[in-house]
């Protein structure tokens, strides 16, 4: 039982730890390869702002003991940059797939491509996590007004 509950609270620290390995490797490689991208200058500056958004992310878990709700409005402002600046990652790199092998350096595109297309398989995931949970509440209430459950306005 206790080595269950030990499994329990390891595995989400060890998806941070992950994610924020990956962050702080798109700093570096944002950085190391920030002139080697002329078809699409924008690239390396986005792995550099993507991850620095992330690790403020991670970096501000430990105020929550302090200052909750202030850190739940900074946190919850930067996931929403983070997901307009994923969204302007996807215009930067996806259109010139067909043309980086000669005018982007394959590492750092490859590495930015497969960042966003893991964190665009993640995003849905959650989207449809959120659809399937709202579905649901939906369902009971439904099913609580037709078993003449009075539900308060």
């Amino acid at each position: 039982m206790a080595d269950e509950d030990w499994e329990d609270s390891i595995k989400p620290g060890i998806a941070v730890v992950i994610w924020f390995g990956i962050s702080i490797a798109m700093i570096v490689m944002g950085a190391v390869y920030k002139d080697d991208c002329p078809n699409q200058p924008y690239i390396p500056m986005y792995l550099i702002v993507a991850g620095v958004t992330r690790v403020l992310i991670f970096g501000l878990t430990p105020m929550k003991f302090f200052y909750k709700k202030v850190t739940y409005i900074i946190q919850n402002a930067l996931g929403l940059f983070a997901i307009g600046w994923l969204i302007t990652g996807c215009i930067w790199v996806f259109p010139i797939f067909n043309a980086f092998t000669n005018n982007c350096g394959i590492a750092v595109y490859l590495f930015t491509f497969s960042i966003l297309i893991i964190e665009l398989f993640f995003f849905t995931l959650m989207a449809l996590g959120l659809i399937v949970i709202l579905y649901k509440v939906y369902a009971e209430a439904m099913r609580n007004r037709s078993d003449g459950v009075e539900i308060p306005s």
